[in-house]
């Protein structure tokens, strides 16, 4: 949908990270406590809108940290102004579910940092939007090599085979 930008989306000129949903059993929340530990508050904002078993501590950790913006809902319309999504998956749950956010940010041509297993079904089909954080080595390290590799250049790398990707999802 059409509409105007929230004010949390007038970044003025800084990326907009996101995770906006379930943080539940089957989600690992490093990810999420790495990107916001790691990331440069004069760089990029953070979009925090979650619940579920294992929100607490993220919002408890997101309330004093300068760039972050804790939202209790974000309107499925507003969802296309973050630039990139984060999506976890536990790989033990990688033939129970699948984290919907994952294809959610890339029909919004958005990129998305994907934790979750090079088995589940979201590395395979979302690869070329996506950066890839593997749940089975230690995730400090990959957050911070990810955030070595996004500048402008490699988001809109990234948001153009979200576009792409996106376009072979519906013809499948």
């Amino acid at each position: 949908e059409d509409g105007a930008p929230p004010s949390w989306a007038n970044a003025e000129g800084k990326i907009i990270l996101g995770y906006a949903g379930n943080l539940g059993e089957a989600h690992d929340p490093q990810v999420i406590e790495q990107v916001l530990r790691h990331m440069d508050p004069t760089k990029h904002r953070f979009i925090l809108s979650v619940y579920g078993a294992k929100a607490a501590a993220i919002t408890q950790l997101a309330k004093d940290l300068p760039g972050v913006i804790m939202l209790t809902s974000i309107p499925q319309a507003q969802l296309k102004f973050i630039d990139v999504h984060l999506a976890t998956l536990m790989p033990h749950w990688d033939h129970v579910c699948v984290p919907s956010k994952a294809v959610s940010s890339i029909c919004q041509h958005a990129a998305l940092v994907f934790c979750g297993s090079a088995d589940n079904d979201n590395a395979h089909l979302l690869s070329k939007a996506t950066w890839q954080i593997d749940p089975g080595l230690p995730i400090a390290p990959q957050v911070q090599d990810f955030f070595n590799q996004l500048d402008e250049r490699s988001l809109a790398q990234k948001k153009l085979a979200a576009r792409s990707t996106s376009q072979e999802l519906l013809t499948m």
